[in-house]
């Protein structure tokens, strides 16, 4: 079997169930314990392969904007971006363009988001949302370990990138 015909079977063992042990996976896979150890541990320690927390829409909000910003300081905040609880996706159109995906509770908690991502980034040349409904039991990525997101005012965790402090439950 070819290298990379491995690697997808492995990958689509491990994404039947990510819980399943590496002797477990060996197993299922055929291939050797040895092999699927170092390759998971090489795409781990690369960051080409992660396990996330995911969270129903049910719980985490169903109302969700697509946002489109404009501004020449994009680059220096993608990676906060990116980081963000409350952001599902996002990409760059150009190198001062980029679109997201924000989810809240409500459009007024959506809007609090926004404005926070506003004052964060600054010289700002557009924005612009459209609002939706998130599908039934959409299951949301969780980026950091801060669930109890309230913008504005505990947006600086993850802004600050102090996303290692103990867990915060949804029902604090």
């Amino acid at each position: 079997m070819h290298s990379d015909e491995k690697l997808v079977q492995l990958l689509e063992t491990l994404a039947s169930n990510p819980r399943m042990s590496i002797r477990e996976l060996a197993a299922k896979t055929g291939l050797s314990y040895t092999y699927v150890w170092r390759k998971l541990n090489t795409l781990y320690s690369k960051e080409l392969l992660s396990l996330s927390v995911t969270i129903s829409s049910e719980v985490a909000g169903k109302e969700v904007a697509a946002v489109k910003i404009k501004s020449q300081n994009l680059e220096q905040f993608i990676d906060n971006l990116l980081n963000c609880n409350r952001i599902i996706v996002t990409f760059r159109a150009n190198s001062n363009e980029v679109f997201m995906v924000v989810y809240g509770k409500d459009k007024h908690e959506i809007a609090s988001i926004v404005e926070t991502l506003k004052s964060k980034i600054g010289h700002i040349s557009e924005v612009s949302m459209d609002y939706g409904i998130l599908p039934e039991r959409y299951m949301i990525p969780l980026k950091n370990n801060y669930l109890k997101c309230k913008p504005p005012s505990s947006c600086e965790r993850c802004w600050l990138g102090s996303v290692n402090a103990a867990p915060k439950l949804l029902s604090e």
